[in-house]
């Protein structure tokens, strides 16, 4: 299946070598370059498979589902087009925390629970560190959770705080980027050193694009499969599409980059993500409770 995929994008040019890489992690026909645009974007995450692939794979299989056969069948549909996409691309520590939470969250609502997120992550990085220990070790498994983290408390604090002014439609792409910006730090400055602020901003503005690129790359890539005669004008579509990305990866990726060049550096880029992070989330409990009516019932 591989071979097949390779074959077909492998004619698509750079196009076809940035879905490869999107739907494998194979980056061998990435263009010479991109990758590091993506990384001074703050954009490395994106090439990285974790939940927002898994979550739009899910999505374009929970959507066929409903026309063939209805709820029901939707959620097996998008359960097994999960565990499928997670064997094609190979393993991944992000790929497998998504994975888990997917199976979490679905078989909660089967079951007839309401699942928060919060605990669902809880737990699944517990199976996951019963099950996978070795994960536990790589930078990918401390991204993927710190990031999801910072999105379901500092994110969330933020856009708590900020929707009184903002509207949450606008707002709430930031505030989570935001939110995985500030709990992911430590994490980065510790290992890589090298702090792209601008990421807040750009994850806004190119993960929307690549959504779109991924789902009509796998429709074009299914399109060719049943009609080879259409390889050259879908290759045109994706072509134009991956141009559509590139453009505000360049001006994202020439925002100057915070380097840490030595351990006090990295101490103050730590200390500083970690009280902004405590920060909001304290001010936002404290905001919850005053706006609480109920406030002077909840000891009793």
């Amino acid at each position: 299946m591989r071979v097949r995929l390779i074959h077909i994008l492998y004619d698509w040019g750079d196009a076809g070598g940035l879905l490869l890489a999107l739907l494998s992690a194979n980056r061998d026909y990435l263009s010479p370059g991109l990758a590091g645009l993506f990384r001074n974007a703050g954009l490395a995450h994106v090439l990285a498979l974790s939940g927002m692939h898994l979550s739009l794979f899910g999505l374009v299989a929970i959507t066929i589902g409903r026309k063939i056969g209805g709820r029901r069948f939707s959620v097996k549909l998008s359960l097994l087009a999960l565990c499928i996409f997670v064997w094609f691309a190979g393993p991944s520590s992000s790929l497998n925390r998504a994975l888990y939470m997917a199976i979490g969250m679905l078989l909660l609502k089967q079951l007839g629970f309401v699942p928060k997120v919060l605990p669902v992550m809880a737990a699944s990085c517990v199976f996951q560190l019963i099950v996978q220990p070795n994960d536990a070790l790589t930078l990918s498994f401390l991204l993927s959770y710190s990031a999801l983290l910072g999105i379901l408390t500092v994110g969330e604090a933020l856009g708590f705080l900020t929707k009184k002014w903002l509207p949450d439609t606008v707002f709430s792409g930031i505030s989570a980027s935001v939110g995985a910006q500030c709990v992911s730090t430590p994490f980065i400055a510790a290992t890589i050193k090298i702090l792209a602020p601008v990421g807040i901003i750009s994850s806004c503005v190119v993960s929307p694009l690549i959504s779109i690129f991924l789902i009509a790359g796998m429709f074009l890539v299914f399109l060719t499969i049943l009609f080879p005669f259409s390889a050259f004008f879908c290759g045109k579509i994706l072509s134009f599409l991956y141009r559509l990305i590139v453009i505000p990866v360049r001006f994202f990726s020439g925002f100057p980059l915070i380097i840490l060049e030595d351990l006090p550096a990295i101490i103050t880029a730590v200390i500083l993500s970690i009280t902004v992070s405590c920060s909001l989330c304290c001010f936002a409990a404290k905001n919850r409770c005053r706006r609480s009516v109920d406030v002077c019932f909840t000891e009793l």
